[in-house]
């Protein structure tokens, strides 16, 4: 077994009955079931995955910090096994959410409310610089930037041109409600994409790189351990993962 202080063997009498089969009473005290490495390794195994290019990477680096060794397959195999059970358990409601809505309280304009801020990343369109549609959308407002967006429109020869303007016409236009700047500032609304994009660029930094291709569940699987990572519920999952006393 590898425990986080050393690999260590041990010797338990196994009982075996034609009716009932094999049994080894010492695996039940023990809690493991035969498994060959401990909680507080696969903690260590599942953290240093995290922030790791590869599993490859993760393995050597385990080695090198904590002195223990396991292969890149297996390391794969024990953190991929931990991230669906870390999804087992949000999905069951053993891992609760981080935050609820009625923590979210601001001061509104009748009194204390709730608010949340959500993001979604989008496309950017070359035809407009990005210095002019956050200016005039940010300070002008939509009315403003909507007048300049159709006399820009309307001044395109090339028919190609004028469809790929019309394009970003009907998604500004389905957008109006979303992107009411002056008056979002007005109440400390945040209007940036910044923390988005950002986010985006974090929890996907461990499941993209050079050469790395993944099965849909365990991209999911490791996405499930960043995220849980990230939002402070380490500890949830693992509350003790202290190595086994034999």
């Amino acid at each position: 077994m590898l425990t986080i202080n050393g690999r260590i063997r041990l010797q338990r009498r196994w009982w075996h009955a034609a009716q009932t089969g094999s049994i080894a009473p010492a695996d039940e005290i023990l809690d493991r079931s035969g498994a060959t490495i401990t909680p507080g390794v696969l903690e260590l195994a599942c953290r240093e995955n995290l922030s790791a290019t590869s599993f490859a990477k993760a393995a050597a680096n385990l080695a090198r910090t904590a002195q223990l060794t396991l292969s890149a397959e297996q390391l794969r195999k024990e953190t991929e096994a931990a991230g669906r059970r870390v999804m087992e358990a949000q999905e069951t409601g053993r891992i609760d959410t981080a935050w609820k809505a009625e923590e979210c309280r601001v001061p509104g304009e009748k009194g204390e409310t709730t608010r949340v801020y959500t993001g979604s990343d989008g496309v950017m369109v070359p035809l407009i610089t990005e210095a002019e549609k956050l200016h005039m959308f940010k300070h002008d407002g939509y009315a403003a930037a909507w007048e300049r967006l159709v006399q820009w429109r309307a001044k395109l020869a090339r028919s190609r041109k004028r469809k790929a303007a019309d394009r970003l016409l009907n998604y500004v236009s389905t957008r109006r409600e979303m992107i009411c700047y002056p008056a979002f500032r007005a109440k400390g609304w945040q209007i940036g994409s910044g923390p988005t994009e950002s986010q985006c660029k974090l929890c996907t930094k461990r499941l993209k790189g050079h050469g790395r291709r993944w099965d849909r569940p365990n991209a999911t699987a490791i996405a499930a351990l960043d995220t849980m990572e990230r939002s402070g519920q380490w500890q949830n999952f693992w509350p003790n993962a202290s190595p086994i006393a034999v």
